[in-house]
């Protein structure tokens, strides 16, 4: 009898294009995400499915570019890495995300950047 193999349905295409999520003030790349959430290669140990966390997306942790705070759900954490579902996709994260799959920049949106009055845009 032949092996039936389930596939997955996901609302969104995942893509392996380079993005960022920091957890705890640390910068993992991603391995592979989509608009409803991230898998990143690594372990996090004090992870825990169902616990909520703060983190910051972006497309480059150095070089300052666009980010976006939000929280996310951790669906999963053991050898196959860390997924995490975006428990909130807020415009500034929309907009990232969309100029991070697409590669063309959002048309008068700086995202994140600090301004010298206000401080962080969150």
């Amino acid at each position: 009898m032949p092996r039936i193999v389930r596939q997955e349905r996901r609302c969104n295409a995942r893509t392996s294009r380079p993005l960022w999520i920091d957890v705890d003030r640390i910068s993992y790349l991603a391995e592979n995400w989509s608009l409803s959430g991230v898998l990143i290669r690594d372990r996090i140990a004090e992870a825990s499915p169902g616990q909520r966390v703060h983190v910051r997306v972006s497309l480059d942790p150095i070089s300052g570019s666009p980010f976006a705070y939000t929280f996310a759900r951790i669906v999963r954490s053991g050898q196959e890495g860390t997924a995490f579902a975006f428990a909130d996709i807020n415009g500034q994260l929309f907009d990232l995300l969309s100029e991070a799959m697409f590669r063309r920049p959002v048309s008068g949106v700086t995202l994140g950047k600090p301004s010298a009055k206000r401080g962080p845009v969150f």
